[in-house]
């Protein structure tokens, strides 16, 4: 287990029962003493980082406070809702924090708002676990790994929706920002930190040069902080604007890093020029590969995992990075993952009509019609259509969309599983609800990359102060001048080639993923008709057998429908044969 790996056993009636588990993870992981009291012990992996909150508790993982700077004192000396508060709003970082309350008999565990450290949260009896990998908890034989098929219907019918289910049976996560109170049986969960505190209409920045300003420093600060220590970085440059911009946030904190460009045969999987100016520019030396060799979509999943994690279809790229990684001895891989998401890329009129709620009538309305034109290479006049037809239906967009392309939709669910982030003001404004959608939807695929038993991934995108200073940007200032991404291209205006920041166009894998989809088709037929899924009910047989038999076209972008599907068939038959 490459990062910090912890255990937690909370006996709120001191019964006694985790004793053992105490006593294997010792022996069988090697995890040390955190913490210990009469309710709640802490294992982690030696060198992990560890505060204290008191007499009564600790926190386990990274911890920053505003300025970016690592917290080594103690904190505390509680862990009521109201210091779990205090605790989000004046740091951040991946940690989990669980102390214990002896008059009440209760353990309060609060999960770092936007923090990746897991938190799988398993029962017996009276005694609850929380652990930071599943392996941990099979390992010490407190689960036995079999399939949540609800879990299953749900995540099909509404991707990219994260909850609090896992795929395994009685295996749940403490959500990032949930705060919950353990009994000894299952306390509800409260949420601390929501995205609309700060992309509420009264509290976003609508000065572009101070909203620019704020997300410079939000990413250098980000960057600074999770850089700090490490020794060899592998940067994932692709030359797009992401994680070019990360490379010169590493350059302006002093940091080196190698930089590694892996390109796909196809004019729009090749960036290597454009890698190439970053990397002269920021000063990192460059390896060039090609991503080429055959991908099996029905391949078993490596290990098993709460959730499908890494999409089959980029196993490949993911093998490469976890192979210079070990070649070069790196400390840890650092990219630019949720860019789109965070700077607010928006496939629609939203910014427009966010600035005709907002602002109303007037020049910054006018002015945002013509960027939303250029940015879609469209017309003013198809804007002001769209975003008059976003007024009208401004309330029904709420929720979560639901896809049964391929699925048999009696099986299905009707409604999604609600999550937090989705709970908005009466003055949400449409483009501010696409953009924590889109984030939310990016922090559904953080999980176990085979590159991460290599080495731990740091992405500064989807830190915290780099979320709340997104989110506090108008959907309007991120189309500013007619481009995508505008503030983010303002913030490192200078600090990156203009050929970087001026770009329109923007690298894909599509061809590599129409080559590879084809040559595995004739394996994904007999892989989804016959597999688990099909006897689970949830696909619609017919039409993935017309869709796989049919002649295939380049143009045919229906594929990407089955791609998911054949992940999950190969997560599920991974849980089955583990079991």
């Amino acid at each position: 287990m490459i990062g910090p790996a912890y255990l937690a056993v909370i006996d709120p009636q001191q019964s006694g029962r985790g004793s053992s588990s105490i006593a294997d993870a010792q022996a069988q992981f090697g995890l040390a003493l955190a913490y210990e009291g009469p309710a709640l012990v802490i294992l982690s992996t030696p060198g992990s980082p560890v505060r204290a909150i008191g007499r009564i508790g600790a926190v386990i993982g990274t911890l920053f406070d505003q300025a970016g700077s690592p917290v080594e004192r103690a904190l505390g000396p509680n862990l009521e809702a109201t210091e779990a508060r205090a605790l989000i709003d004046h740091f951040w970082g991946d940690y989990l924090a669980l102390a214990a309350h002896p008059s009440s008999k209760t353990v309060t565990v609060l999960r770092a708002p936007a923090g990746r450290l897991p938190a799988y949260r398993t029962r017996q009896g009276c005694v609850t676990y929380y652990a930071s990998h599943i392996d941990l908890l099979s390992g010490l034989e407190l689960i036995s790994p079999a399939i949540d098929w609800g879990f299953v219907a749900h995540r099909l019918a509404f991707p990219h929706l994260p909850n609090e289910t896992t795929g395994l049976h009685c295996v749940e996560e403490l959500l990032p920002g949930n705060f919950v109170r353990e009994y000894g049986r299952a306390g509800d969960a409260e949420s601390l930190w929501s995205p609309w505190t700060f992309a509420s209409p009264d509290r976003q920045i609508r000065s572009f040069a101070k909203a620019t300003a704020n997300v410079h420093d939000a990413v250098v600060s980000a960057t600074s902080a999770l850089t700090c220590g490490r020794g060899g970085l592998l940067l994932e440059l692709s030359g797009g604007l992401d994680s070019s911009i990360i490379a010169a946030s590493l350059a302006e904190n002093g940091r080196s890093a190698v930089a590694y460009n892996l390109s796909t045969s196809g004019k729009e999987g090749d960036e290597r020029i454009y890698a190439r100016q970053v990397s002269e520019h920021c000063g990192f030396p460059l390896i060039e590969e090609m991503a080429e060799g055959s991908i099996d979509l029905t391949a078993p999943v490596r290990h098993v995992t709460a959730r499908p994690a890494m999409p089959a279809m980029l196993s490949i790229v993911d093998a490469r990075f976890e192979a210079k990684a070990r070649e070069l001895h790196v400390d840890a891989f650092i990219g630019g993952m949720g860019g789109d998401c965070v700077f607010c890329s928006l496939g629609s009129a939203a910014p427009a009509t966010d600035a005709c709620l907002a602002l109303g009538p007037g020049t910054r309305l006018f002015a945002t019609l013509g960027n939303v034109a250029r940015v879609h290479n469209s017309n003013v006049w198809t804007v002001v259509r769209l975003m008059m037809r976003q007024l009208v239906r401004r309330r029904s967009h709420r929720g979560w969309r639901r896809d049964d392309t391929f699925l048999h939709r009696p099986s299905l669910p009707t409604r999604f599983r609600e999550h937090s982030w989705l709970i908005e003001p009466d003055n949400a404004l449409p483009g501010s609800r696409a953009h924590i959608q889109q984030i939310l939807g990016a922090s559904a695929h953080l999980d176990d990359y085979g590159r991460n038993h290599a080495a731990p991934s740091l992405f500064p995108l989807l830190t915290q102060p780099v979320i709340e200073a997104c989110l506090a940007t108008p959907s309007w200032l991120w189309v500013e001048g007619g481009q995508n991404r505008a503030a983010a291209r303002a913030a490192f205006r200078g600090r990156l080639p203009d050929a970087i920041l001026d770009r329109r166009t923007k690298g894909g894998m599509e061809a590599f993923c129409a080559r590879t989809f084809e040559a595995n088709r004739d394996r994904l037929r007999p892989f989804l008709l016959d597999g688990l899924l099909a006897q689970a009910g949830l696909l619609d047989r017919a039409s993935i057998d017309a869709y796989l038999t049919r002649p295939f076209t380049n143009r045919d972008s229906q594929f990407y429908s089955i791609l998911p599907i054949a992940d999950m068939e190969a997560w599920a038959r991974g849980v089955i044969g583990s079991a």
